[in-house]
Order: C-alpha cells, then sequence, then structure tokens
C-alpha cells in the first residue's frame, strides 16, 4: 500500500505547503488520492489563484518567499522544557535586539545581534536578507508570552505560546474511576419546565444524581448559542456562537428580579408558563420554538425589573470582562431581530454588511436598549450555569458538569458575522465516508482559518477554549481530530469532494493543556472514526482522556474484550450518534436508516450485519461473565452492558438517561437534517411515554443500572 502520494504536479506541490493532504487513508485502510480538481477548489477557499498552470506556480514562489519577507513567525510555540529556538529573517547590516516579554508584563532581554554578524543572506525584493536560527535554554513558565525584534528602527512582535506537555489527573481519579450520566439535558424535562429542559432542570439532576446514585459527573449537550428569535436550529452541534451560551436554557421565575416584579406583571409570567407547560408532556416531539416565544417575553418583563446597585455592578463587570466578543454577539442578535432571518443568498445581510459598516453602527446607536437586553440574557443565562455546577459539585459530584464543544458554527451565526476575518467562508467542514456513514457527512460549518489562527496568535480558539472550561469541571472536545486536521468541502460540493486539511496540533492540543491546567479541568477527546494511533498517542502523552464506545470498540473480526479498554479514557454504551442501547439490540437505527434511504447497499445485507454484532456481542458478555441468563430481556442485556463496561480500566464510566428508562429512539441520524426530528425527541420509556425530571429517581429500571454500575466500581475498588 502506497504511504505517500507520488504525483508531482505543480497543484499537488502547493496543496502540501497549504497543508491540504493530497491522500488519506480511508475505511480498511484504503489509500485514498484526492483529485487534483478538488484540491483546486479548496486552494480556491483560501483565496489561491489555481486557474492556470502560471498561477499555481507563481502561488508556489509567493508561499517560499513569504518567511523571508517576515522578520519574526507570527506566532512561535514551546512546550516546557524545551529550548526557545528562533528564526529570523532580517535586513543585512542592522543592529537586532530579542526580548522575551512576559504574560505577566516582565522582560528579559534574550539576544543581541551586532552589524556585519549575518549569513545565508538572500536578494528579496531587491534588499539583502539574511536568515539565522538562534536557540536559548530557557525554564519560562506556561502561559502567553510575547517575544519582541528591534531593527533598523523597526518593531516586530511576535506571540510566543508555552504549554505544559500534560495534564495530571486530579487526585479523585487516582484513588478510584468515576461514573455518571450523559444527558441531551434539554430533553429531561420536568413540570416546571418551558417545555424544554433548562439549567434549573440540569442543576435538579446533578443534586439527584450525585445524591440518589453516587454519580460524579453529568456529561451534557453543548449549550452553545442558537437564533435569537424565529426558527431555533435543532442541533447543539450547529450553535450560532461557541463563545456564548443558549438562551432557551435560562428559568425566568429562578432569576432574582423575578421577586420584583409587581403582582400583574408575576401573572403574566405565570401565563406565559402556563401556555408552554403542556409541551412538557409531549413525549413525541420538543418544540423549542414554542417554548422560546413564551419564554422570551416572560424575560422582558423580567429585564424591565431594575436591577439593584450590587446587581447592577456584577453586570456592567461582566460586560467589561466580555468585551468586543460579547458586544458582537448581541449586535448581531439586535439585528436578527430588525433585519430577519439571514439566508444564503447574497445579499442577505449577513454577507452584505460587516459588523464596523457605517449601516450596523447606525442601527445599535438607534436599538441600544435591545443590544443590552441581549447582553443581560448572556450575563443571567452563565449565572445559572454557573449556579448549576456549584450545586452539582455541594451535592459531592468531584467533576460536575462536563460541557460539549462542538466542532463549528453556523455559517450565518453571530461568531462568524462578528468575525468573518477568522474563518475559511468558502468551505465547509465534515468527514469522508465512512462505514458508518457512507455517504459522508456535511456539517455545514466554516472551519476556522489556519493562517488567521497564526496570525493572530491562536487567538479565536484561545478565547474559545477560555469560555468553555468557565463553570464546569470538565469538557468533551467533539471530533477531537480537528485540532490536526479538518474535512474541508468545498461550497456547493457533496462530502465526498473534500480533502483534510492540517492544523497545528501541537499549539491546539497545548492550548488545552494550559487552559485545562490553569482550571483544573479535565480534557476527553471524542477520538472515534478515523482516528489513526499516532493521534490517540498523542493525546495519551499530553493527559487527555479520549473515548471508549463498546460498538466502536473492535478487534479484526470481533468486539475488544473490555480488559482491553483504554484507562484514560470515558468508556460508554452509546452516544447521542448511535441508538440507545435497546434500540440498537432491536435493530432501530438499521430501520431508520433504510426509510431514510441513507444506506449504499441492500437492506438485508446491513441488517444482516448488524445482527451479527449483537450475536458477537451477546457471546462476549457471556463468555466474560457479564450475562448468565439463557433468554435475557433486553432491560437484562442493558445491565449487562454496563456491568462489563464498568468493569473496564476506564477512568471514567458513562450511563445514558435513555439507557436507564429503556428509551429506543434515535435521538440524532448522522447525513438527516428535517427527515426525522434530530435532537427533538424528548426523554421517554420504552412503552413511549414521557418521563420527566420529577418521576426519573424513583424509575425502577434507573435504580437497577445504577446498582450495577456501583456494584461493579466499588466492588473492584
Amino acid at each position: 500500500m502506497p504511504k505517500k502520494d507520488k504525483r508531482k504536479s505543480p497543484i499537488i506541490k502547493l496543496a502540501q505547503k497549504y497543508n491540504i493532504g493530497t491522500f488519506f487513508i480511508g475505511p480498511k485502510k484504503k489509500f485514498i488520492e484526492i483529485s487534483e480538481s478538488n484540491l483546486g477548489l479548496i486552494l480556491q477557499a483560501f483565496g489561491v489563484d489555481t486557474s492556470s498552470d502560471e498561477a499555481i506556480e507563481e502561488a508556489i514562489a509567493e508561499i517560499d518567499l513569504k518567511p523571508w519577507r517576515t522578520p519574526l513567525a507570527p506566532t512561535i510555540h514551546k512546550s516546557v522544557g524545551e529550548d526557545i529556538i528562533l528564526d529570523f529573517y532580517i535586513p543585512k547590516g542592522n543592529i537586532a535586539v530579542v526580548t522575551l516579554v512576559k504574560e505577566s508584563g516582565d522582560k528579559k532581554e534574550l539576544y543581541r545581534l551586532d552589524s556585519g554578524k549575518y549569513n545565508d543572506v538572500k536578494i528579496i525584493d531587491g534588499f539583502e536578507i539574511s536568515h539565522m536560527v538562534q536557540k536559548y535554554k530557557d525554564d519560562i513558565e506556561p502561559g502567553y508570552h510575547k517575544i519582541v525584534l528591534e531593527v533598523a528602527d523597526n518593531i516586530y512582535t511576535s506571540y510566543f505560546i508555552v504549554t505544559p506537555n500534560t495534564i495530571d489527573l486530579p487526585s479523585y481519579l487516582k484513588e478510584h474511576k468515576r461514573w455518571g450520566y450523559m444527558s441531551q439535558f434539554y430533553s429531561v424535562r420536568s413540570t416546571t419546565s418551558w417545555g424544554v429542559g433548562d439549567f434549573e432542570d440540569l442543576a435538579i439532576s446533578c443534586e439527584k444524581a450525585a445524591g440518589e446514585n453516587k454519580a460524579d459527573f453529568m456529561l451534557i449537550n453543548p449549550t452553545h448559542a442558537a437564533e435569537p428569535l424565529g426558527h431555533i436550529t435543532p442541533s447543539p452541534y450547529l450553535p450560532s456562537s461557541r463563545l456564548f451560551l443558549n438562551n432557551i436554557y435560562i428559568r425566568p421565575n429562578t432569576i432574582p428580579e423575578f421577586n420584583n416584579l409587581s403582582p400583574d406583571d408575576k401573572v403574566k409570567v405565570a401565563k406565559l408558563f402556563k401556555s408552554v407547560s403542556k409541551l412538557n408532556l409531549d413525549a413525541n416531539y420538543i418544540d423549542r420554538d414554542k417554548s422560546w416565544q413564551a419564554k422570551i417575553e416572560a424575560l422582558k418583563i423580567i429585564y424591565a425589573s431594575p436591577l439593584d446597585d450590587s446587581r447592577k455592578a456584577e453586570f456592567v463587570k461582566y460586560k467589561t470582562q466580555e468585551g468586543d466578543n460579547l458586544e458582537g454577539f448581541a449586535i448581531w442578535s439586535m439585528l436578527y431581530e430588525k433585519w430577519g432571518v439571514p439566508t444564503e443568498d447574497e445579499t442577505a445581510w449577513t454577507k452584505v454588511y460587516t459588523i464596523n459598516d457605517e449601516k450596523v453602527q447606525k442601527m445599535v446607536k438607534k436599538h441600544q436598549s435591545i443590544v443590552e437586553f441581549y447582553k443581560w440574557l448572556q450575563w443571567i443565562a452563565e449565572q445559572q450555569l454557573s449556579n448549576a455546577q456549584s450545586r452539582a459539585k455541594a451535592a459531592g459530584m468531584k467533576l460536575g458538569i462536563i460541557a460539549d464543544l462542538a466542532v463549528g458554527v453556523h455559517p450565518l451565526g453571530a461568531d462568524v458575522f462578528a468575525n468573518r476575518q477568522n474563518y475559511i467562508y468558502a468551505a465547509t467542514v465534515g468527514a469522508p465516508p465512512d462505514l458508518f456513514n457512507q455517504l459522508g457527512q456535511n456539517w455545514s460549518q466554516p472551519p476556522l482559518s489556519p493562517i488567521a489562527l497564526e496570525q493572530t496568535g491562536y487567538e479565536p480558539f484561545k478565547t474559545l477554549v477560555k469560555r468553555i472550561l468557565k463553570n464546569v469541571g470538565a469538557v468533551r472536545i467533539d471530533h477531537i481530530l480537528g485540532m490536526f486536521r479538518l474535512w474541508y468541502i468545498p461550497e456547493k460540493h457533496n462530502a465526498t469532494d473534500g480533502a483534510f486539511v492540517y492544523y497545528n496540533h501541537h499549539i491546539m492540543i497545548g492550548i488545552l493543556c494550559l487552559e485545562a491546567m490553569r482550571n483544573g479541568a479535565i480534557i476527553i477527546g471524542e477520538d472515534m472514526g478515523m482516528i489513526t494511533p499516532l493521534v490517540k498517542k498523542y493525546l495519551k502523552s499530553h493527559g487527555l482522556l479520549g473515548t471508549n464506545v463498546v460498538w466502536e470498540e473492535r478487534t479484526k473480526n470481533d468486539f475488544k474484550k473490555v480488559k482491553k479498554y483504554r484507562k484514560l479514557a470515558i468508556a460508554a454504551v452509546t452516544n447521542h450518534d448511535f441508538p440507545p442501547t435497546a434500540g440498537y439490540l432491536e435493530y432501530e437505527h438499521a430501520k431508520l436508516r433504510n426509510k431514510l434511504g441513507l444506506l449504499t447497499e441492500p437492506y438485508e445485507v446491513f441488517l444482516s450485519k448488524v445482527e451479527a454484532d449483537v450475536n458477537k456481542m451477546l457471546k462476549l458478555l457471556r463468555k466474560g461473565g457479564f450475562l448468565k441468563i439463557k433468554e435475557p430481556t433486553t432491560e437484562e442485556i442493558v445491565l449487562a452492558l454496563h456491568r462489563m463496561l464498568a468493569s473496564s480500566p476506564s477512568l471514567l464510566i458513562c450511563s445514558t438517561f435513555v439507557d436507564a428508562v429503556g428509551e429506543k429512539r434515535v435521538q440524532n441520524q448522522p447525513g438527516t437534517n428535517n427527515e426525522y426530528p434530530n435532537w427533538r425527541i424528548p426523554l421517554a420509556n420504552s412503552q413511549g411515554q414521557e418521563v420527566l425530571l420529577d418521576n426519573l429517581w424513583q424509575t425502577d429500571s434507573l435504580k437497577r443500572l445504577a446498582d450495577v454500575i456501583n456494584q461493579t466500581i466499588y466492588e473492584n475498588n
């Protein structure tokens, strides 16, 4: 099998210089070349002219000369313990001074180069430029520092990122493994919900899980911001912003100012709640739009209630801390309200205007009160999430909430509108075809630009990581392969027409480690699918946990024995991309994919594979002594799977509420949008009856599952 691309054409060379993979290893270790036409489309997404051989050769020459025209690289990175290595490109005959400026503000001169001591000279744009490499030994602490180069009366500054080599495990994980639940918490509603599970429901879930079941964490779906009005995108993995929170998770009547409302206003809020409270009893469908229509009206009533001096000071402090990012998000929200839902049309306001355009700024002045309202909503949302985490820890959870970081954002959302320069706008990300999704996946999200990351010292990514780690004990990174490479799909093309673009994973994983260290948090990488052993090894060496899902843990011809699972991992029977276990055992996903036309092989062939998998799993359970019943019920198999899971070496063991109550319906069917109600399935039991938070902890099947996990974990420790 070939291990490299042997093609020698100029476009292959140019693509490689832009870190675009010209081939990849697909399912069953198949060597797959990316066509030159597709490589050209992705280069065009980077703004590169590939219209002729001459243009391609000129682009190659330009990228080769770029370092010589840049005295100091915009971003420099090293890990703790490594030497500082700096490349200089300096006009010959000048004195150069190199200074290290630490994050604290302390300065240290590293190097002073006298005139005439230059070498490796080239003539660039008519000037003699010398390239030098200098190495320094320095035990500088992890942080975001700067390197300053002074030469010929000019000052050049480089971002200098120093990151830890690994994240130390917290002491409680050194004692023994811990377990908790995975929850699509919008689906877990109570009699006091507004039709959608919210931060108050989450707080109660954490308290109950800790108190009733000895659970140590609650892994939740992404809480990223959605649209402010109108049709709300159901998928938590296609947010308008990853920097801010979804306002639909606010519980209006737990806001302090609610208590100050007049009796008439309290009646209005009560009527709004009553208008959507019946949605909690719908076991078939979650209607976010109806819920939010009522909730935002209630929130406007509460917003009109004045803040006392203490609360007003807190709000001002919050706005100051969030700065331009909050301003941009609130402006986008206001424009959405006033100019309407943006579309893909080239005349849409998100494409015609930028945040600094004069017309936009006039709208800001005219509707400042609306901008302020959306800032207030974010302040309230963050307080309620923080409260949920505090209550989780107070109830005894060691980690508390584990957040989930989505891969990207909606192309018409706030993050892209306010910071378009940070994105590659003419491409989306997804996944190539594999055995699980045979048509590939297009997630419709524009990727962060690797060029913008380098030019800004990875500021967009650094800010994102800081935000996601606020108020939680850990974060799950969805598709952590994206820190290494992303599957770019050219605009208006299919997922099969893409290619991988490679990122500087040393810096990105390093920033994750640095921020985790500063926050005392754990990082979990979703590292399933076409992940190379090298990636998993890299994550492990840096102290990041991987992900084990039993249906994905395979040898060549069978399922992996549980004792072979990775220790540094979170292990689960299922997750949101798989059916609940009861559904898997009854082949619900095979039936659904056939119904939706998602199979590339006859249904009977695919069904036989699923049946074979279930039989192999039953054999594994019996052989390991986890299932001793000759003709088990579905629930007994679910319990056996969790008994096996809890006996694994993995440090975190994760169950799900859907498995605990016997739900069979798929929560999300990859490759679909409105063909199936993804992310809109409420928590229900095996008979299709709604399961409310009020009664969840009295559910016999949940008690039995928790008992099995606790007995297995504590017996083995």
